[in-house]
């Protein structure tokens, strides 16, 4: 797949970009910019050795990151997980 990844802006008072896409992993730590020292990688268990990998590539670039394994696919998508995520993220500051 070789198609550019989507894009979305958020505004607001602190505005980000969302950027959806396939094989952008290489490119992660450039879009994070220099002032993101800590990093949630939130991926489903079927996809465990592609979120360690990805914690491996940014903690290479100084980033402080973290998995967070959730379950695959319906299962992932209920309030307990929205819960358990953001206790997560709440504890990583």
């Amino acid at each position: 797949m070789s198609a550019e990844p989507t894009r979305i802006a958020v505004g607001g008072s602190s505005p980000y970009e969302v950027v959806v896409g396939h094989r952008l992993h290489h490119t992660l730590p450039n879009m994070l910019g220099d002032g993101v020292a800590t990093v949630a990688v939130i991926h489903p268990r079927s996809l465990r050795r592609t979120g360690e990998a990805i914690r491996h590539g940014l903690a290479g670039y100084g980033r402080q990151a973290h998995v967070v394994e959730v379950p695959d696919g319906e299962d992932a998508k209920t309030a307990d997980v929205a819960v358990f995520c953001w206790s997560v993220l709440g504890r990583l500051g």
